[in-house]
């Protein structure tokens, strides 16, 4: 689903996606934990869950955790595994780094259609059975790049003391 298919913006498509990685990962999502995740201060937080309350999504009282209604785990759960599915194809297909995957697929999850997500599988499908893209030939997984070459040292200027005779 992308936000113009659930009516949410994007931000609160992210809010929904962090209270559902939260619940999975502690099984509650309290607001401070939200906010951290999100890298946002209480207040915002607390306006965004305010308006996923409003819209149905969410459960939200006051010191209590913030649980998802029936409704808003359907749509955080498919904006999730759209998320999990962009950025594995972003790391092991296009070989971006994992942060790098991460920050890609988060800004696409909301905005590809379905049908497009669906046309990307496949090829990832492909791509990972025969270990080559079926369009350009290219590896599946781009070959490691070889650390540096390790800087030796210049030979010491010391004057070393000669060895007794």
């Amino acid at each position: 689903m992308t936000a113009r298919q659930t009516d949410l913006t994007e931000n609160l498509e992210d809010y929904l996606e962090a209270v559902l990685v939260l619940c999975r990962q502690h099984g509650h999502a309290h607001v401070n934990d939200i906010a951290r995740h999100k890298g946002v201060k209480k207040p915002s937080a607390n306006s965004a869950l305010r308006s996923l309350a409003d819209k149905g999504l969410v459960v939200y009282e006051k010191y209590q955790p913030v649980t998802l209604t029936a409704r808003g785990r359907d749509i955080a759960a498919s904006i999730l595994g759209r998320h999990q599915v962009l950025t594995e194809f972003f790391r092991a297909s296009v070989g971006l780094k994992p942060k790098e995957a991460e920050d890609v697929a988060c800004k696409l999850e909301h905005v590809l259609e379905d049908a497009a997500l669906l046309r990307l599988l496949t090829v990832f499908e492909r791509i990972k059975a025969q270990d080559s893209c079926p369009v350009c030939g290219a590896k599946a997984s781009p070959p490691k790049q070889s650390a540096s070459p390790k800087k030796t040292r210049p030979p010491s200027r010391r004057k070393t003391a000669k060895p007794p005779r």
